[in-house]
Formats: C-alpha cells, structure tokens, sequence
C-alpha cells in the first residue's frame, strides 16, 4: 500500500460533493447535524440510515456539556449515553460504527479531515460476487513453494473470487475538519 489516493477511481463514499465542515466555532453535534441536513433537506431527500465516525469525533461528542442560561458550560455531559465514546452504538438516532479507517488514517500519507460519514448505507453501496468461480486443480509440482506436491501426497485447488461494488456518492455526505494537519482519525 502508497497510502496515495487512487485517481482513477470515482464512485467510492469521499468522492461526495456533501460536507459539512467542523471548527473551532462549531460544535461536533452541530456539525453532524448540518452535515446530515445536507441529505435530508433537499429537493430529492436521501433517507439516512448510518453513521460511521473516527474515535476522536466520538471522544469529542462524549465530552459536550449543557450549557447554563448564560451559555456557560454546566458540567453535565449533553449526551450521557455515550460514557467515554467507547462503546457507540448510536447517535441522534442513527445506527453507529465507530473506526479509525473512516478517516483514512493510518493508511492515507495525509490526513483527508474526514471524521464522519452520514448516509444511506442500506441502498447506497451495491456490491457482489461473481456466480461462477473458476478452479483449477493442480497435482504435480510446487505451486506455493513449500515442496513437490506428489511428494506430500497432496493436490492443490487454486480459485479466483472478483468482488465488484460501486458506490452513490450523492447519498453520502461527510464530516469533515477544518484543521487537519498533525491530526489523527
């Protein structure tokens, strides 16, 4: 693996052109809301059904406190049911997995600011495998190097499986940071 964008490839879920941005001036909840009324609040409605997050925006929403009439901060965690962001399950009603790929981190060679993924996971990803597997069965020779196979009294069947998937981008949208560098998913 480069850790290098492959650019000949466009129907994966970054390549939406839906995504909110967090900031210093944003709160994660609040951007997760935009970024899902990005779907939910247009002409052609996408139906959101999951929300795939990085362990740092999960940490982050854990630590949000209500706020006093003041608008100070009242020590009381706004979304209890998330503990210490370890166990999600689910946020704002929305079925929830938590991991550190969603950002692309640590295999991307730069951080991409992507921190959470909203969409319709149900119809928005199709993938298959291919009906007919084409075997080959070989009796003579070393085919993985671990000696004659006639000599172990033994055959080897090779097979090749092709899975095929294409993605709607125009159903997902992203969450997405601002300050991404020497950050991680």
């Amino acid at each position: 693996m480069t850790g290098t964008e492959i650019t000949a490839w466009g129907h994966y879920v970054g390549a939406t052109e839906y995504s909110a941005e967090l900031s210093a001036s944003v709160e994660p909840d609040q951007g997760v809301r935009a970024t899902a009324g990005l779907l939910i609040n247009r002409d052609r409605p996408v139906s959101v059904h999951g929300f795939a997050i990085v362990p740092r925006l999960t940490w982050e929403l854990s630590n949000l406190q209500t706020k006093n009439a003041d608008g100070s901060p009242s020590g009381t965690q706004r979304y209890p049911n998330l503990g210490l962001g370890a166990g999600i399950s689910s946020f704002l009603g929305l079925n929830t997995a938590k991991g550190d790929t969603v950002s692309e981190c640590p295999e991307a060679t730069t951080d991409t600011g992507v921190r959470g993924i909203l969409g319709d996971f149900t119809n928005g990803i199709r993938w298959g495998v291919q009906r007919e597997f084409p075997v080959e069965k070989i009796m003579y020779g070393d085919p993985d190097g671990q000696g004659a196979l006639s000599r172990h009294n033994q055959i080897a069947l090779r097979l090749e499986i092709v899975y095929g998937w294409y993605v709607f981008a125009d159903r997902f949208a992203l969450v997405k940071t601002v300050e991404t560098a020497g950050s991680e998913g």
